[in-house]
């Protein structure tokens, strides 16, 4: 391991699916991934200035490089050893991979208020009546509320990403179904976008901490899970 501490840094953006490919063993790597089956997304909180990219924080080993992966991916890129650690709502993983949750989120509805009136409390019926923005990495329309409740919104725009959905909202009267923590961020910048409580009963998404169990005691992967803690705690409401 070089004994030569540097500066994190980031080999890819956080706004789009994509691979770590060909990094040199000695660069540890983080995946910050989203699952859109559970409707869940934290990268626009996690990738604000204090993230591991911008946090001007060290590692004790070598330089880091962040990607963006999704769930379908996550277990891969552990197992191949492209990652070191990943921050990912995910299904079920073999016991090689140790988990640890960090944060479960309420759904709730974000939407333009100067455009779109919606209740305090909204019935399904209020819901089902708007037009959506639905999230998908397949860009499709189905999504978590479809499976959940076998009904259909009415899709108007479909995009891959949460990081995407403040700047579809802005100005239209669609509604989008969002984790919590997002919409808070969002109204930091955004006071306009409002949000509603989803009224749709749904299992609460869960933001875990994933690494190769072998790699429990390595001084980096324990250095990493605790900078990424830190981060999720300092960002995320709870």
């Amino acid at each position: 391991m070089n004994s030569g501490a540097r500066r994190l840094i980031t080999r890819s953006t956080l706004d789009s699916p994509g691979r770590i490919s060909s990094l040199p063993a000695s660069i540890p790597a983080i995946a910050f991934a989203a699952s859109t089956s559970t409707g869940i997304a934290f990268l626009p909180c996690v990738s604000s200035s204090n993230s591991p990219r911008n946090s001007g924080v060290s590692t004790p080993g070598g330089a880091s490089s962040t990607t963006v992966t999704c769930f379908r991916t996550v277990e891969d890129l552990l197992l191949t050893k492209k990652v070191d650690v990943a921050l990912c709502v995910a299904d079920a993983l073999p016991r090689s991979i140790s988990r640890k949750v960090l944060v479960s989120a309420q759904l709730v509805c974000l939407y333009d208020s100067r455009f779109r009136k919606l209740p305090k409390k909204p019935s399904e019926r209020d819901y089902f009546a708007c037009e959506h923005v639905a999230v998908s990495y397949a860009a499709d329309a189905r999504g978590v509320i479809e499976d959940a409740t076998g009904k259909t919104r009415l899709v108007r725009v479909s995009v891959p990403s949460f990081s995407y959905v403040a700047d579809v909202l802005e100005g239209t009267a669609l509604v989008a179904t969002v984790p919590s923590p997002l919409a808070q961020h969002v109204a930091r910048t955004r006071p306009h976008l409002k949000s509603a409580p989803l009224p749709v009963t749904l299992e609460l998404p869960q933001l875990e901490l994933l690494w190769l169990r072998s790699n429990d005691d390595a001084p980096l992967s324990q250095f990493l899970r605790a900078l990424l803690e830190r981060i999720v705690r300092e960002q995320l409401p709870r």
